[in-house]
């Protein structure tokens, strides 16, 4: 199915995060996915997610003790018009949540520095770890603009929030 969709790989996509503090400044990164071969579900879910541009208007949220990210949409408030909630648009593309909750392991894509993967517990959430962490499932890394996620966590930590994302699938 991934083949199909989004060719042979490799997969690259493209993230934009916008902060709030208004400084014109270009905190793009690019994160490579794991081989289809390796991580099928994972590659294809995220491929999906950024295709229907589910993940656009995600935020960052740092995790306590961790040296992480957790990126995470909001659902619109209770009675906003015209706003689907993120469960109904994932179940629109076929995306809901029995279709996330599937596991995969592989050794031959560790979670190393500026490492992606699921969150075990929110999926479709992900985390974003900045620091090398054993014993998780990666699907993705980042291969360019590392050192903008490390501005990125010393601006949230005076205060500062990551108002807009926008994740881009490249063609190679």
């Amino acid at each position: 199915m991934t083949y199909r969709r989004y060719g042979d790989g490799p997969y690259y996509v493209e993230v934009s995060p916008v902060l709030t503090d208004h400084i014109e400044a270009d905190f793009r990164f690019i994160i490579e996915l794991a081989s289809r071969h390796d991580l099928p579900h994972s590659v294809f879910t995220f491929l999906s997610l950024v295709r229907y541009e589910l993940l656009d208007g995600s935020t960052f949220l740092p995790i306590d003790d961790e040296d992480a990210f957790h990126i995470e949409r909001y659902d619109p408030e209770e009675g906003e018009e015209g706003v689907e909630s993120f469960e109904v648009q994932l179940d629109a593309v076929g995306l809901g949540r029995p279709v996330l909750a599937v596991s995969e392991v592989t050794t031959s894509f560790p979670c190393e520095e500026g490492s992606l993967r699921f969150d075990d517990d929110f999926g479709p959430g992900l985390v974003l770890h900045l620091s090398p962490v054993p014993d998780r499932n990666c699907f993705g890394k980042v291969v360019r603009g590392l050192e903008n996620l490390r501005t990125i966590q010393e601006r949230l930590s005076y205060g500062h929030e990551v108002e807009h994302v926008s994740f881009q699938v490249l063609d190679v």
